[in-house]
């Protein structure tokens, strides 16, 4: 078992903490770990941790506790908006002749927040970007159109802004699958706009798509 190593030279109680930092079976990941660090083979079964009276680990963000005194402390900060509204603290205790003592977790202060948002348009995207302004933002955004020039510049000048998401309007997912093998670019482009905004495609943007394509 691990830690045992480390018990050969105990005798008799001797209040003991195990330090590492791996992924136990069963904790709970978040997007910011990395899948190739998560797989199976490298996941380590709570049951072979060592007798000991607390187990710091690290490697997994998310505060958590696994078994009897197993810990992850977690990330001191907030690294994907997947742990929007996550609690961050520190565990402080007494380690004494009878064991773990006081034990607390003492929360992080100040910590800038993330937080995810949605609205439909980049006006009402504005107004939520600006009164969450002392925040870290995901905002995703419900369109019937593309964004113009000066929306996509109006939400960006948010420097709290940090991912801008679409969710469209008008998407069928049980479309049936069809050829696009002899169909032009005008065509192409114009299915494909009314299939993501439920309309047809403006003149001067099909126009503005096929001089780009160089085709007439």
């Amino acid at each position: 078992a691990m830690g045992e190593k480390g018990k050969e030279q105990f005798e008799g109680r001797v209040p003991s903490i195990f330090l590492s930092h791996l992924f136990i079976a069963g904790g709970v990941v978040s997007d910011s770990e990395r899948e190739i660090d998560l797989g199976g083979a490298r996941a380590v079964p709570l049951s072979l941790l060592p007798d000991c009276d607390y187990c710091a680990l690290g490697h997994l963000h998310k505060r958590q506790k696994l078994g009897k005194n197993v810990y992850y402390c977690g990330a001191p900060m907030r690294f994907t908006f997947d742990e929007s509204g996550a609690e961050k603290s520190v565990n402080a205790f007494d380690l004494t002749l009878n064991g773990v003592e006081n034990f607390k977790q003492i929360p992080f202060k100040n910590i800038k927040q993330l937080v995810r948002l949605h609205a439909a348009g980049a006006d009402k995207g504005i107004e939520l970007l600006k009164k969450y302004s002392d925040s870290y933002c995901e905002l995703t955004l419900t369109l019937s159109e593309p964004l113009t020039p000066s929306e996509s510049t109006a939400l960006r000048e948010n420097e709290n802004l940090v991912s801008l998401r679409a969710e469209t309007l008008g998407i069928n997912a049980n479309y049936e699958r069809v050829s696009y093998k002899n169909k032009s670019s005008s065509q192409l482009f114009t299915e494909y706009y009314k299939l993501r905004y439920a309309k047809e495609a403006p003149q001067e943007l099909l126009e503005l798509f096929l001089s780009l394509t160089e085709e007439e």
